[in-house]
């Protein structure tokens, strides 16, 4: 797979994360505040992308990778817009 597939493949994984995250909170009548992390690709394995709340306790292993929060529930188009956009300077992607 190319390497422009593999990112985008880890964008839409994050954005669906980020959006089901956004409508979670939502249906519980609070407001999201999603953040984007990533995990470093490490040899020629790639590293992720997520999405996490100010409310969740983030794993180990997850890199903040921008302070910048998204503040409402937005249509996938959008989240992978503004995921794209955040990561194209992260480490993410391995040597395969």
């Amino acid at each position: 797979m190319k390497s422009w597939e593999r990112f985008s493949d880890m964008g839409t994984t994050a954005e669906e994360a980020g959006h089901e995250r956004a409508q979670q909170l939502v249906r519980e009548g609070r407001m999201p505040t999603l953040y984007l992390y990533y995990k470093k690709a490490e040899g020629d394995g790639d590293g992720a992308l997520t999405m996490f709340d100010d409310s969740d306790a983030v794993p180990e292993g997850w890199i903040l990778a921008t302070g910048e929060g998204l503040r409402c529930n937005l249509s996938y188009g959008q989240y992978w817009s503004w995921i794209r956009a955040r990561a194209l300077v992260l480490p993410v992607l391995g040597a395969n």
